[in-house]
């Protein structure tokens, strides 16, 4: 369950106004409920993981969409998935970092080994 404040930010990355046309908050709630079951209550993960969500919903939503043109006038509906991809590469790019910063991560690699003596074989 997202609070008023969270319902808030949601929407304002979005760049919704606080409109609540777009996402209900039942909605918002849904997603929310999702990611803290995901990644725990309150944490900067599950609050990208939410975002991502939603525009991942949008970009379903803007699957319908499809370009008018007649006459002298146009609408290139079909723009709006596209700029919604790129959206959601940034937010996807936003959740990782907070995830990396959650779970702790381990490196580990091999040392280089030395090179072996070759023998010298003068008759072969």
């Amino acid at each position: 369950m997202a609070t008023a404040e969270q319902r808030e930010q949601f929407r304002l990355d979005l760049g919704l106004d606080n409109d609540e046309s777009v996402f209900p908050d039942d909605e918002i709630d849904g997603l929310y409920a999702r990611a803290e079951a995901t990644h725990g209550t309150g944490t900067d993960a599950s609050d990208a993981y939410a975002l991502l969500l939603g525009v991942r919903r949008l970009r379903a939503r803007a699957v319908t969409l499809t370009d008018y043109e007649q006459g002298d006038s146009s609408e290139k509906m079909s723009q709006i998935y596209k700029h919604l991809a790129e959206m959601e590469k940034a937010i996807e790019a936003r959740y990782g970092a907070a995830v990396a910063l959650q779970t702790s991560t381990l490196r580990y690699g091999k040392l280089r080994s030395h090179r072996t003596r070759r023998a010298e074989w003068p008759d072969a």
